[in-house]
């Protein structure tokens, strides 16, 4: 029991010093009027919200505690490009604790709860890969968002759903789409698992809707290259792909699997040259984002018709963790 807090322990750790490094990079917006950084949110002219309720809640809440700590800091209109290194550091603050608050547990108790009969240590290393994944890391913690409260309540309600109680994943999942739009995208599981059982149908929906979103971090690279954000990139690439190709024994994966990723990494190398190295024509200016979204939307539409391919593939024996344990 030790054992498996003290990994528990180690791995947040890491995951948080990971997060700390790259938030001392800069953020998008930054020295760059007139928007500067997007959080000064009173004025719709200014910078919309254009977030679901659940995220004006989340807003409303960082301003009040900004204002108690330095009432400048959202200060109606004269807040408007304020930037300082004690504002820049209560920004950080935020989306670090809204990642140990919600998305860390969700992505531990996934992993230990909801991965079957694995050694513990596997669902250890297997939760530090999720969370050491550099696409969330870079857009939370270096351009500044929050999408992993939106992620993190989604994953509650996978795990709801996984463990049997549906009413609390559906709660927590509406959450999630009431944070932000994104989860829009991981709505059909979950509509069509419920209704699948609302008519007593015997399936189970294998969770694929993460997979796909591996090459989101390259989708996102001539944004991040903007936001000055090109090391922080690279280095949480390099780790993430470190600790992945351990953790999930890519190595060990049919050959056809690893003729495909190397293929991939190729394609990912050479846009990262052509991005950064070669200067793009005159009459097509934007050729090398263009092919960068082209490149990744392939990606994407292959893990969606792989994993719909594998979900209606399923046996039978793969059903929620909670009713596999009350029959055995």
């Amino acid at each position: 029991m030790s054992q498996n807090f003290y990994s528990v322990a180690l791995a947040v750790l890491a995951a948080i010093l990971v997060r700390w490094c790259v938030s001392l990079s800069s953020y998008s917006g930054k020295g760059k009027p007139p928007l500067y950084v997007n959080t000064s949110r009173n004025d719709l002219m200014y910078w919309g919200l254009d977030y679901p309720p659940l995220t004006a809640y989340h807003s409303w809440i960082c301003g009040f505690i900004a204002n108690k700590i330095n009432p400048k800091w959202v200060a109606l209109h004269t807040s408007r490009g304020y930037e300082s290194p004690d504002h820049k550091l209560f920004m950080r603050y935020t989306v670090l604790l809204a990642d140990v608050a919600i998305y860390f547990p969700a992505v531990f108790v996934f992993s230990l709860y909801c991965l079957g009969r694995k050694p513990v240590l596997n669902k250890v290393l297997t939760a530090v890969a999720i969370i050491l994944y550099p696409g969330l890391i870079l857009i939370d913690h270096g351009h500044f968002q929050y999408n992993a409260v939106s992620l993190g309540l989604a994953l509650w309600g996978v795990i709801g759903v996984v463990l049997g109680r549906d009413l609390l994943g559906s709660i927590a999942f509406t959450l999630a789409l009431n944070y932000k739009q994104m989860e829009l995208y991981h709505a059909l599981p979950f509509f069509f698992y419920l209704l699948g059982k609302s008519w007593q149908q015997n399936s189970w929906t294998k969770w694929q809707a993460f997979g796909a979103r591996y090459l989101y971090w390259l989708n996102m690279l001539p944004l991040l290259v903007r936001d000055e954000l090109a090391l922080p990139y690279f280095s949480c690439m390099l780790l993430f792909y470190a600790v992945a190709y351990h953790v999930f024994e890519l190595q060990k994966t049919k050959k056809l699997k690893q003729t495909l990723f190397v293929v991939s990494m190729l394609g990912c190398l050479c846009l990262h040259f052509c991005l950064a190295l070669v200067q793009a024509p005159r009459q097509y200016p934007d050729i090398w984002p263009v092919l960068v979204s082209v490149f990744s939307c392939t990606h994407f539409l292959g893990f969606f018709c792989y994993f719909n391919y594998i979900q209606f593939c399923l046996p039978y024996a793969a059903r929620p963790v909670a009713m596999k344990g009350k029959k055995s």
